[in-house]
């Protein structure tokens, strides 16, 4: 769990976790890529301490021991084979369903009968869908996979993520600490605890120093904070400078 070369080797765990195929019927030699998860149904009976279902899984499938992942799902959205590759979404889809994975619900939209508005209202409705698990968003794929465009370009262009408006809170900057992880520094505001997304919230991530220094950041500056994705508290804006961060407008 990483960025495909650094990070921590949770692969034990990964093989306790529900809807992980112990073998694969297929002779098959890539990636799988998918997400863990921890259903809201489960969270309730089993962790009832834990008021964030994203949060939970992230620490529970870090266990050294193992212990709970087996209540965690993985649900997966694409596989990616140097030598054999799927001519269509639906075509790996539907393999890797073929495997024994549980794949990522998917609707087929014309794209003649498609526009903005369209995208975003279904959106919506997709997002306010009865499931016992949490999402961020939705992704528009074309049919057709381009993987030179998949392989070579960091926002693929035939891959579009939507994500509804972000929830805001305002809370005041009491310190700014240092987190040090695999060798990097980031700054951290410690804010003054406020509800965010379900969660009470006290640290938000300021990326590096020149997200400060264009913020005007100090400490005792109140602040609106989002979440990222609506999973990672960041500072929005500083409303004693009246400047946001880099990627938002007012």
């Amino acid at each position: 769990r990483g960025d495909g070369e650094t990070g921590d080797d949770i692969t034990e765990n990964v093989k306790r976790m529900r809807n992980v195929p112990k073998k694969l019927k297929d002779e098959y030699t890539g990636t799988i890529r998918g997400e863990i998860l921890l259903y809201r149904s489960v969270r309730e009976q089993y962790f009832p301490q834990y008021k964030n279902c994203r949060n939970a899984a992230s620490g529970i499938m870090k266990h050294l021991d193992g212990a709970d992942c087996d209540k965690l799902n993985v649900k997966v959205y694409e596989a990616r084979n140097r030598y054999a590759r799927f001519a269509t979404q639906v075509d790996m889809l539907d393999w890797m369903k073929s495997q024994g994975f549980d794949v990522v619900e998917y609707t087929i939209y014309d794209l003649k009968s498609m526009n903005g508005k369209k995208a975003i209202d279904l959106m919506e409705q997709v997002w306010k869908q009865d499931r016992d698990y949490d999402i961020d968003g939705i992704v528009w794929k074309t049919s057709d996979i381009d993987y030179e465009d998949l392989e070579t370009n960091y926002l693929p262009e035939y891959s579009i993520a939507l994500k509804p408006k972000y929830e805001l809170a305002t809370t005041k900057v009491i310190n700014i600490e240092w987190s040090l992880r695999n060798g990097t520094l980031t700054p951290v505001a410690i804010c003054e605890p406020c509800e965010l997304c379900g969660t009470t919230v006290k640290r938000a991530s300021l990326a590096n120093v020149a997200c400060i220094e264009a913020l005007g950041l100090e400490i005792g500056h109140e602040v609106i904070i989002t979440k990222a994705g609506c999973i990672i508290p960041k500072i929005l804006k500083d409303n004693v400078t009246g400047k946001f961060a880099e990627g938002y407008v007012c």
